[in-house]
């Protein structure tokens, strides 16, 4: 099973992601479209020259890596995402072979 976690910035997303990677039985991917958004935004993130590097900057490869194996043979495969990553011109459609969740916080808290 592929889970695709999507969260907004300051949410219990890390707390969660780290949660699924106790498990013997689950891999997991940390804001895999990161890179890909750096790249395509020239946006001045901390160390976005170290994340553009060490991920992909293509968001069809990164869909792809995403709906695929799973990684090292594990049944599970929970993907951290950052809705804000998926800038318009990035394809969606991989999506629909994903297990969707939203964590959402209360909008009073977040303001």
């Amino acid at each position: 099973m592929k889970i695709a976690m999507w969260s907004g910035p300051r949410n219990l997303s890390t707390a969660m992601m780290y949660s699924f990677a106790a498990r013997g039985d689950c891999a997991v991917v940390d804001e895999p479209f990161y890179g890909a958004y750096l790249k395509a935004t020239g946006l001045d993130h901390p160390m976005a020259a170290e994340v553009i590097a060490s991920q992909s900057q293509d968001p069809d490869t990164v869909a792809a890596e995403c709906v695929g194996a799973i990684p090292q043979g594990q049944s599970l495969f929970y993907q951290k995402h950052m809705t804000l990553h998926m800038i318009p011109s990035f394809g969606r459609d991989f999506m629909r072979q994903l297990t969707n969740v939203f964590l959402i916080r209360h909008p009073a808290r977040v303001v």
